[in-house]
């Protein structure tokens, strides 16, 4: 495979990994990166914790290589990811059941800071180019493999009805504004991540605690064509303030937060299932998207079935 030349169209989670996946297995593999601007994505901004609840045995395989791979992250002592307990909540014979797991909370941001570091270092070339459908059909001519990890992209490039979009949003809080609600020792006590999934699942509701701050939500609505990212609604936020105020035991002094620092609002491919196999013209043309909001926890796992 000496001197195989990639395209990996996306520069989020998935096509990142991809690239990095791919310089694992073969050393002297040639690979562009093609993004479509600034180097921000939903990954960016993302939930981006473990999750091992997958009824699926082929996602829960993606899932354990993806654990495997964050294991190896702690071990290095990488400052942007921790380990901890996180708490599912979910509907179960007419009552609400919680479910402790072991998990991984990763600050999006920093990682994707790192893992871009990581395949410049290895001499991945990153180009910013548009590609509408006639020019992304044109790359299978011009490498030996593409790669589409378009993400919320993909909508445009790929003629795939069963694409549809996920739009998530999450506020965030500095964590010393959450302690002079709930106090210092209660914080410290509480799961790294809390997620409820009982209510209604355009709706979920939790929270992720990192090192210096809080993110809490959030909606997840399924739209049939994409748009620019919108700004979340008055009206949105403070639905989500009010079901986290509701979401544990400690948590009603919550409901005088006041705005967010940050206000994210994300959009991401929703496919059933994932969409990873070959193109059906172009036999070198390999497509990796449709992970509807779980690209954190299949990323590795799904690199892995590219190569």
């Amino acid at each position: 495979m000496e001197g195989l030349k990639v395209c990996i169209v996306g520069s989020g989670i998935i096509g990142l990994s991809t690239a990095i996946c791919l310089l694992e297995r073969i050393p002297s593999v040639n690979i562009t990166i093609i993004e479509k601007g600034e180097p921000f994505s939903t990954s960016h901004f993302a939930g981006a914790f473990y999750y091992p609840f997958f009824s699926s045995k082929v996602l829960l395989d993606y899932c354990s290589k993806t654990k495997a791979w964050f294991e190896g992250l702690c071990k290095r002592g990488l400052d942007f990811i921790i380990e901890g307990k996180g708490v599912v909540i979910s509907q179960g014979y007419g009552k609400r059941e919680t479910i402790e797991f072991d998990t991984f909370l990763v600050e999006p941001f920093e990682a994707m800071k790192w893992l871009r570091a990581e395949v410049l270092r290895k001499n991945v070339q990153i180009k910013q180019k548009v590609l509408d459908s006639e020019r992304f059909y044109q790359l299978p001519s011009q490498y030996d493999f593409v790669i589409n990890c378009s993400g919320g992209g993909s909508h445009a490039l790929v003629p795939d009805k069963n694409v549809k979009l996920s739009e998530g949003t999450l506020l965030h809080y500095p964590k010393d504004v959450v302690i002079s609600k709930i106090g210092e020792e209660f914080e410290k006590s509480l799961p790294i991540v809390i997620w409820d999934e009982s209510g209604d699942p355009s709706r979920p509701t939790c929270i992720f605690r990192h090192s210096t701050f809080w993110k809490v939500g959030g909606t997840y609505f399924i739209t049939d064509h994409g748009s620019e990212k919108q700004q979340a609604s008055e009206e949105i936020i403070q639905d989500i303030k009010e079901r986290v105020t509701s979401l544990w035991p400690g948590f009603e002094p919550l409901s005088t937060l006041g705005q967010p620092s940050k206000i994210t609002t994300g959009y991401t491919p929703v496919r059933n299932p994932v969409f990873l196999e070959r193109d059906h013209k172009y036999s070198n043309l390999i497509h990796n998207f449709g992970h509807g909001g779980l690209g954190w926890n299949l990323f590795y796992g799904n690199a892995g079935k590219v190569f």
